[in-house]
């Protein structure tokens, strides 16, 4: 997950943090821009064993969509920031605004990312405008498509997308894009699917007439391979319900027995619907968002208000299964004075643009994330973990969802927009961040001695047969019988890895080679990390013997080749393999794969795995594979193979030459001069460096050259040197053994050499 909070520059700084199955922080990185300026991270997911994250950041004083690769330990790979150019009215490209909202894994081995341009703001009036982009795994713009609306909307035009979903299956494969544009009602929800090279296989935006507000905005959309259906998510923000509609994957024909117009709250119609995921039961769905300016007595006699967090699963055709708001104290508004800027845009009614996913499904059960005052000046992340029928150790209640008829009518005035973008390197880094926890309900405040040192003792076991490491063997860490509500501990694992502030809880950690380690426990009090008592004990870690790898260990690479996907585009596979020998451990092994075409390199990455890679031009390609001992990289094999996409010209040059005496010499010999024809076959511009040798001796370095000769035989080379059209260049060598009969002039006078009496000697 991502959030934000105030730097130390004073503007926003990304918060990435990695939490266990029981809501325990494991990470909690502060992202810091290289050039002192906000950083805000919208969407965050799982992509290519690690995460990837966009946002938005300043470039050149524009807002600008910034994405940033982590790998699983949340380190960042690589981070670009993508300037968005339109062209002015003399047709030349200047930078504007632009924001990116959310990203997700393509069909191939990168990514399609949303957003739009225009400033965040409500007031200052802008054209803005929604744009898709696909990027390669190294975050290199592959395709870029834009749509502008013909009419904006008063001060605020709502042209853009806030989600992508790529949809993959045997029938079909395409990206989807939800958000909403500008319509002959102002605000509608926009649906636009492209294929896989960009281009538009369907579009539409349409709006709810319930009311007359006709003020529609789509977000989250998910895809069921098992009916070929998209279920997009909408919001009415003028009547506050929301409902789900369902278009064909590949027509967009909206399927009006899975598409439902409208849910509203019995107790008070303020809602907003921002996260659609599948249900855990198979055929229903789950959608989360907030109650908006909601008043309640909690169970301690207290009245609160906030605006507070919801779960409720429906069926597909719009029935409610069950529904639950959490009421969490101190939750922020959504709306009223002043506004809040963590959670809105260009008004409260538009929460979708900063906090477009606040659900993830489990193995069994959900995850909810929202915001909570800490102060008056600061807030916090709240997380809950939410049972299969919506029960949570936090009060709730249930909050009385009906399903209400609406009328839904579509229109299709989108236009392509020209936008430009060009992705240049973008400094980002990483540093520990020390994080607060409290429990739902109101904080319980125990007063806090800190233990003597033998109780804050820990033990330690060998984990290998519980946890695979990438890299080494794991050790277990035993925490100490200490109260976790009470107590914080931060562990210094002797390697350079130390966690925490942390609730007190058992560890396990990864060491990446054999020695002895300095590991320290820090028992701290969880409300005052000023003072503390550490333990400390050398440990002896055994990860067994250093890999070394040598060349007879590994067999050639294993190249498979794909069919060429929709975009005409060339796939590879490549899996390393060990010998049959061989008796090195394959998870001692890592590799760095290298695909030839200028795409980023995959480092340090698991060598008992295969790979797979799309190249976007015709070409021939060398695939380098460097395997190394992931403990013991002194030991390194480099392997390659040669791979070819589509049509590759040949580098083809020949020549031809002839020899012809054009007089006499000295004693004997004669004049003799070389002449060659050069002949190139297609897609060759040209030749050059020529050179000649007789009986292997090198003579002449011109096209066409003379010398004296003898009468006798000679091996006579020319070789040429062809260019092709793409730079390379490939020589031919013709060689041929030349009579060469020089005559005399005979005693009694007149010249035998010139036989045809042409003055030509022959």
């Amino acid at each position: 997950m991502d959030d934000h909070t105030v730097g130390v520059s004073g503007f926003s700084t990304p918060q990435v943090m990695e939490l266990d199955a029981n809501g325990n922080l494991l990470i909690c990185n502060l992202v810091v821009s290289g050039t002192n300026e906000e950083l805000v991270y919208n969407h965050i997911e799982s992509a290519y064993n690690g995460y990837v994250a966009i946002g938005y950041t300043k470039h050149n004083g524009f807002l600008a969509p910034v994405v940033t690769n982590f790998d699983h330990l949340l380190n960042i790979i690589s981070s670009v920031v993508i300037p968005t150019y339109e062209n002015n009215v003399a047709g030349v490209p200047v930078q504007i605004d632009g924001v990116g909202m959310h990203i997700t894994k393509n069909i191939a081995s990168g990514y399609i990312m949303s957003g739009f341009t225009g400033i965040i703001n409500s007031v200052t009036p802008v054209d803005r405008k929604a744009f898709a982009l696909e990027l390669d795994f190294g975050l290199g713009v592959v395709w870029a498509r834009s749509f502008d609306s013909p009419s904006n909307a008063g001060s605020e035009d709502f042209d853009m997308f806030t989600h992508g979903l790529t949809v993959n299956s045997d029938l079909f494969q395409g990206y989807f894009f939800s958000g909403s544009s500008n319509g002959s009602s102002s605000q509608e929800a926009a649906a636009v699917m492209l294929d896989t090279a960009g281009n538009i296989i369907w579009k539409t935006h349409y709006a709810n007439n319930i009311g007359g507000g006709h003020r529609s905005v789509a977000g989250d959309a998910l895809f069921d391979s098992s009916t070929n259906l998209i279920h997009q998510l909408v919001n009415n923000t003028s009547t506050h319900c929301w409902g789900i509609s369902a278009f064909e994957a590949f027509t967009g024909v909206r399927d009006a027995a899975n598409s439902w117009g409208g849910s509203i709250a019995n107790t008070f119609p303020n809602i907003e619907a921002l996260s659609l995921e599948p249900s855990l039961v198979t055929t229903n769905l789950c959608v989360a968002g907030y109650q908006r300016d909601h008043n309640w007595v909690g169970a301690d006699g207290n009245t609160y208000s906030g605006s507070v967090p919801f779960l409720v699963e429906v069926k597909k055709l719009g029935s409610i299964v069950w529904d639950k708001r959490y009421l969490i104290p101190n939750t922020r508004f959504l709306s009223g004075t002043p506004p809040n800027d963590l959670l809105s845009t260009f008004s409260g009614q538009q929460t979708i643009i900063r906090h477009e996913s606040m659900l993830t499904r489990g193995t069994s059960d959900y995850t909810l994330h929202s915001y909570r005052d800490m102060t008056s000046t600061s807030s916090g992340l709240e997380i809950m973990k939410v049972s299969p029928n919506g029960t949570n150790v936090c009060e709730s209640e249930p909050l009385g969802f009906d399903i209400i008829v609406e009328t839904w009518f579509h229109e299709d005035t989108q236009v392509p927009a020209g936008l430009l973008f060009d992705p240049v390197n973008f400094i980002a880094t990483t540093i520990a961040n020390d994080f607060m926890t409290i429990s739902c309900a109101d904080p319980v405040i125990n007063p806090c001695e800190l233990p003597a040192l033998a109780d804050v003792a820990f033990t330690t076991y060998d984990a290998s047969m519980d946890v695979m490491c990438f890299i080494g063997c794991a050790r277990g860490f035993i925490a100490p019988p200490l109260d976790p509500d009470i107590y914080c501990a931060i562990w210094d694992f002797g390697d350079g890895t130390i966690t925490g502030p942390m609730p007190l809880a058992d560890q396990v950690h990864c060491y990446n080679a054999s020695g002895v380690y300095l590991a320290c426990l820090s028992i701290i009090c969880c409300d005052d990390p000023t003072v503390f008592v550490e333990y400390c004990i050398d440990l002896v870690v055994d990860c067994g013997d250093l890999c070394e790898l040598q060349p007879s260990d590994l067999d050639p690479l294993d190249i498979i080749a794909f069919p060429p996907s929709v975009a005409g585009s060339c796939c590879y596979g490549v899996c390393p393999m060990l010998s049959p020998a061989s008796t090195i451990d394959i998870m001692s092994l890592c590799i760095d794969l290298d695909w030839g075409d200028g795409s980023a390199p995959l480092l340090g990455q698991m060598f008992a795995q295969c790979y797979d890679h799309c190249y976007a031009a015709d070409g021939t390609y060398t695939i380098t594979v460097t395997v190394t001992c992931c403990n013991n990289p002194d030991f390194s094999v480099v392997l390659t193979e040669v791979v070819t996409c589509g049509c590759v010209p040949e580098c083809y040059v020949r020549n031809s030459f002839w020899s012809t005496i054009t007089g006499a010499g000295f004693a004997g010999d004669c004049v003799v001069q070389f002449d060659a024809a050069i002949f190139l076959g297609p897609n060759m511009i040209g030749h050059q460096n020529p050179s000649w040798t007789i009986d292997g001796v090198p003579v002449s370095n011109q096209y066409t050259f003379s010398t004296l000769l003898a009468a006798g035989i000679f091996n006579v080379c020319h070789t040429i040197e062809g260019t092709l059209n793409d730079g390379s260049t490939c020589e031919f060598t013709m060689c041929r053994d030349v009579h060469i009969e020089c005559c005399v002039d005979s005693p009694g006078g007149g010249n035998c050499s010139d036989i045809t009496g042409d003055g030509v000697v022959t």
